[in-house]
């Protein structure tokens, strides 16, 4: 099993091992282990709700930037910037509950991988038994002897798989099964199982040369039971792994099951079966929650804004595309748990736009919008009608000013006049009182010649 799946496996095997405890049936178990995960994931998914309230709520000042840069790349960058950081608006952080359900979906298969080991009371030790056991068997196949290895267990992680499918199907030589070979030699191991189980701890000459001594070969069994199982027997461990794979087989051990991949040619050799049917609904539901996702986002933001995070177009191809393919080539359990984790995803979709809508956030945004443009529209107005009032008074004060300098000019003037008028009958009397004392002073004469003559 890749490190990858073994890694988180490792963190969510134990918890799908107490569900299936309580519950004694896969796939219960898968549904409440689903849930689980979907509740434990919803802050994420509720955060990620409220950035995109947030960005539907800026997204018509967004939208009216653009318009009015859009022959400017430079400037159109800087203003969405600008506007992100004044609302605190982070436009890439809708990947986070994508990538959690991704590597939720690795433990997930991981564990499918691994039935044995997560969900069941055998451990490593029991599998490399059962394995020995199974492969042992398998060699006297003559497909097996030809070479051809179709017919054995298949390393990795689709190990554990054959092991619960093979487990109560007929042995080679067609007289037991699987399972009763499983018991005998947990009960009795071999001297390969020994070597196999204890390693190097394992002194094969000294347990041959005791093999009689009841004691020393008491002690190896003893001590190998305990490594291999657990404090159960043989049987409860066999029977604890029937159980668990007769629910990954609904229609027989001989049949496929959700042990098999969908992309498995049956036993009539098909490659078309009824598997076909867990991918397909995989991918349809994945389509249905990327539709559902992209419908309330276009009712928020009807044109494409940058930086919208994994929540794009694109998601509406390739989610369900990508959903659809791995359910082909991975078994069919892990279908199913994408099927009912598909299912809480467009629950959750609906919940949480309910909860958060971005499209009434975008409506009260726009409307608040339009109210202050209309209340910005009545202030011009308002401090136009001031301003008038200021001009006109102004105008009237100028008139008044000017009224004022009128009439101080015309006082002014009149006052000229009126000084010159007074002046103007004094100068007329001098040159009277000049005339007269010049015709006295001219007559004079006259007369002094007159008496003179009037002497003479």
């Amino acid at each position: 099993m890749p490190d990858i799946f073994g890694m988180i496996a490792g963190l969510l095997g134990p918890v799908m091992k107490f569900i299936y405890d309580l519950v004694h049936n896969y796939f219960i178990a898968i549904f409440i282990f689903t849930l689980l995960i979907r509740i434990l994931l919803f802050p994420t998914s509720l955060k990620q709700q409220k950035n995109a309230v947030d960005r539907a709520r800026i997204a018509p000042r967004l939208e009216r930037i653009q318009k009015k840069y859009a022959n400017d790349r430079q400037k159109l960058a800087q203003k969405q910037q600008e506007l992100y950081e004044r609302h605190g608006v982070k436009m890439t952080g809708g990947c986070l509950p994508l990538l959690l359900s991704m590597l939720v979906l690795l433990g997930v298969i991981g564990v499918i991988y691994s039935p044995i080991t997560y969900l069941s009371d055998a451990n490593a030790n029991t599998v490399q038994v059962i394995e020995m056991v199974m492969e042992e068997d398998m060699e006297k196949l003559p497909a097996f002897a030809d070479g051809n290895k179709d017919n054995n267990l298949r390393e990795g992680y689709y190990k554990e798989l054959d092991i619960l499918k093979m487990l109560n199907q007929v042995s080679s030589d067609g007289t037991t099964t699987y399972r009763e070979m499983v018991i005998a030699e947990l009960n009795d191991p071999s001297i390969e199982t020994l070597k196999k189980v204890y390693g190097e701890n394992f002194n094969q000459e000294q347990y041959e040369a005791n093999k009689d001594s009841t004691d020393v070969n008491k002690n190896y069994v003893l001590n190998f039971k305990s490594k291999v199982l657990n404090g159960k027997t043989a049987e409860e461990i066999c029977d604890n792994l029937t159980g668990l794979g007769y629910q990954f087989m609904p229609f027989g051990v001989d049949n496929l099951g959700f042990l098999d991949q969908p992309w498995t040619a049956d036993a009539s050799g098909n490659t078309f079966n009824w598997l076909w049917i867990v991918p397909l609904i995989s991918g349809g539901t994945s389509f249905l929650v990327s539709f559902i996702s992209m419908k309330y986002q276009k009712k928020a933001m009807p044109q494409n804004q940058p930086g919208q995070g994994c929540t794009n177009n694109m998601m509406l191809i390739y989610m369900p595309a990508f959903s659809t393919f791995i359910a082909f080539t991975v078994p069919g359990a892990v279908g199913i748990y994408w099927i009912i984790s598909n299912l809480f995803s467009l629950l959750q979709t609906f919940i949480l736009n309910k909860i958060y809508d971005p499209a009434k956030a975008r409506a009260e945004a726009e409307k608040e919008y339009q109210e202050r443009r209309r209340q910005k529209q009545e202030d011009k107005k308002r401090l136009a009608r001031a301003r008038q009032r200021e001009e006109a008074e102004a105008r009237k004060a100028e008139q008044e000013l000017e009224r004022q300098r009128e009439e101080s000019r015309e006082m002014n003037k009149n006052k000229k006049k009126g000084s010159s008028a007074a002046k103007k009958p004094q100068n007329e009397e001098k040159p009277e009182e000049n005339g007269t004392t010049d015709a006295v002073e001219t007559t004079q004469p006259v007369e002094d010649a007159a008496e003179t003559a009037t002497e003479e």
